[in-house]
């Protein structure tokens, strides 16, 4: 049985073409290449047949030339916080103390959010907490600008699909 399950495994996962399927437990895993470099990544389904579609976008994501997003969900405002300030630092855009202020009060909110998540609902949310806590409108917007600015800056790193 274990020798029949073996062998069915390794005929599956000698199909070697762009890419190819291979089973970890019973979800189905996929390897395929972005610029010589392997990609690992789970396809989240236990069915051969959809885990074959999902390699099968990816692969032609990767030959049209289009961005392949594996991580999209599991970014995290604290990676894209970092980015933007790493962007602030090498590009001179803004002084990065300024923008340190308004990040603090942005890290306390969205701190263990994942970057997709963020959306109208969140900011709104944020503006009624920061408007309890005494901020004027001015400096909320200020604070939301900066939101947004990474937002932006993410998405245009790839690593949010769309903006919010």
């Amino acid at each position: 049985m274990i020798a029949a399950i073996y062998a069915l495994q390794r005929r599956r996962t000698m199909k070697r073409r762009a890419g190819h399927l291979y089973l970890r437990g019973s979800v189905w895993w996929m390897k395929y290449y972005v610029n010589g470099r392997p990609m690992y990544e789970s396809t989240g389904h236990t069915k051969e047949s959809q885990a074959q579609r999902v390699l099968n976008d990816r692969i032609g994501r990767v030959a049209t030339g289009r961005a392949v997003l594996p991580r999209l969900d599991r970014v995290t405002y604290a990676e894209a916080a970092k980015d933007l300030r790493e962007h602030y630092t090498s590009s001179g855009d803004r002084d990065v103390q300024e923008a340190g202020y308004k990040l603090a009060h942005l890290d306390g909110y969205f701190e263990h959010y994942r970057l997709a998540a963020i959306g109208p609902a969140e900011t709104t949310r944020y503006t009624i907490k920061r408007q309890e806590e005494g901020a004027s409108n001015a400096t909320i917007n200020r604070e939301l600008a900066v939101l947004g600015r990474m937002l932006r800056l993410a998405y245009e790193n790839n690593k949010l699909a769309r903006l919010p």
